[in-house]
């Protein structure tokens, strides 16, 4: 494979809030064909607060990401901070931490 033909098959979506986001992820990945692997970087980084309503998004998102994975059966990594009241979790409670089936921190000592 040269580079040309895998850059023709990388998909990039900035996103500069957390609505864009949802939007991405929810609509745009499951209208692609043939995903092999789907890198989010920083889920919940354009989160607003913990209110009702960003949960309702952060589950669409989540939906989405689903629709993805029943259809293409792709690779998932998704990164997000940790929950400021834990040492552990990460920021997007119950419905991220349980979407996962493998959690990895990566602590940064110096």
């Amino acid at each position: 494979m040269t580079p040309g033909i895998i850059l023709k098959n990388i998909f990039i979506s900035r996103a500069f809030t957390f609505e864009q986001i949802i939007e991405v992820l929810e609509n745009k990945i499951y209208e692609l064909e043939n995903v092999r692997v789907l890198i989010v970087s920083g889920i919940t980084n354009l989160w607003p607060n913990d209110e009702l309503s960003t949960f309702e998004g952060l589950l669409q998102a989540i939906s989405g990401i689903k629709k993805t994975l029943l259809k293409n059966n792709p690779l998932i990594i998704i990164t997000a901070p940790l929950n400021k009241h834990s040492n552990f979790k990460p920021q997007g409670g119950k419905y991220l931490a349980h979407f996962g089936s493998v959690l990895i921190m990566i602590k940064d000592n110096d």
